[in-house]
């Protein structure tokens, strides 16, 4: 792309480049090089999940497949129960009515 703008506003432009990457800040890492190439060799395991916990400010490593199958065993075995559809259905209507009015 430079090479194609006449040669003054290339020059000036790599100027303005150099200048602006000559004066960044070098940023100081917050964790040591052993803990940035643990957090990458999790991150490349394609067998575990890494995800935001529900409560809290943590963060929660979990195995993918049980991951996957939670939400079917909370299902399962939770305070639930299968509904006809057309119960659903007269359920629903109900309360479109309700809320219309």
């Amino acid at each position: 792309m430079i090479a194609q703008l006449p040669e003054k506003e290339s020059h000036l432009l790599r100027q303005k480049t150099s200048h602006i990457l000559t004066k960044q800040k070098h940023i100081t890492p917050n964790i040591s090089k052993e803990e940035l190439k643990a957090l990458h060799s999790l991150k490349k395991d394609k067998t575990i999940i890494i995800i935001k916990a529900d409560k809290g400010n943590t963060t929660v490593i979990m195995n993918k497949t049980d991951y996957i199958n939670k939400p079917f065993e909370h299902l399962s075995t939770g305070p639930y129960e299968k509904i006809n559809p057309k119960t659903s259905l007269t359920i629903k209507n109900k309360v479109k009515l309700e809320t219309s009015e």
